[in-house]
């Protein structure tokens, strides 16, 4: 690998690192209760299951949001260009997490499911959701720092969210997101600044508008650094301040819309057969 190569991963690593140091606050009291405990699935970046995924997922629990955590493990090369750029085992071990996700929904189709992730876990997260069947649905998506391409299209992947898909992006990731990123590509497979620098953009037909009504853009805001530590680089809404002072809150709203959501529609169903006896 190229000296620029090494220097570009050695980077990653001392941002990770610095962003996941940092007091650890006492945890907080559940911020709502769920009549069918939340499971969230977190896909890591290219750098596969570290320090950082398990700080995230840890910090989401302490900042009140009473699920149950995994760490979805997508990465099957020893180095991260290496998973940066293993396009079909990077779709195939996704079609492996859509199938059991599948399973579960069959077991519990009341759960909350959610998926968040990092970099260059927006890839497979994306293409887990596309290859899930019509009809099977998780309750909301956090993509952070997202290593697509800002052009692909969403349209199939947001038909399988039941909630919002919220896109994180940031200006101050120009060196991982914007040189980085056009040097060895973004994790779909362009030379481009990735999604996570400026945003998704929706692209021309065929792309779906009533689909894209779901994407939640939210752009890096200044106060964050303050009031979370966030510093708007790569790794600043992986740290332990931010995930669980609004990452955590962003979570339980999405699975308690999703709870609310299923309860009206039950009684709904319920209404309407009672009405059909009677007539």
């Amino acid at each position: 690998m190229h000296i620029a190569g090494h220097m570009f991963l050695s980077m990653i690593g001392l941002i990770g690192l610095l962003t996941g140091l940092g007091c650890q606050t006492a945890p907080k009291a559940p911020l709502a209760t769920f009549e069918h405990k939340p499971l969230l699935i977190h896909l890591p970046g290219v750098a596969g299951d570290n320090f950082l995924a398990r700080s995230f997922v840890a910090a989401v629990k302490r900042g009140g949001f009473d699920t149950e955590t995994r760490i979805y493990n997508w990465t099957r090369k020893n180095t991260w260009i290496g998973n940066l750029q293993n396009y079909d085992t990077n779709r195939a071990t996704a079609s492996e997490l859509a199938a059991e996700i599948m399973a579960i929904r069959a077991i519990e189709p009341n759960r909350p499911i959610l998926l968040s992730c990092e970099s260059g876990g927006a890839g497979p997260a994306i293409w887990t959701l596309e290859a899930l069947p019509p009809g099977c649905q998780v309750d909301g998506v956090i993509l952070l720092a997202p290593a697509m391409s800002p052009d692909y299209d969403l349209s199939k992947a947001l038909s399988r969210v039941r909630g919002k898909l919220i896109a994180f992006h940031s200006k101050g990731d120009g060196f991982i997101l914007g040189w980085g990123t056009r040097t060895w590509g973004t994790i779909d497979g362009k030379k481009v600044t990735a999604a996570g620098y400026a945003g998704f953009v929706q692209p021309e037909q065929p792309a779906d508008a009533d689909q894209y009504r779901k994407l939640e853009s939210i752009a890096y805001d200044r106060a964050w650094f303050g009031k979370y530590g966030n510093a708007g680089d790569h790794t600043g809404g992986m740290g332990k301040g931010f995930a669980s002072g609004y990452i955590a809150p962003l979570l339980v709203a999405l699975a308690k819309d999703a709870e609310t959501d299923r309860t009206q529609r039950a009684v709904h169903f319920t209404g309407q057969r009672i009405e059909d006896v009677n007539e």
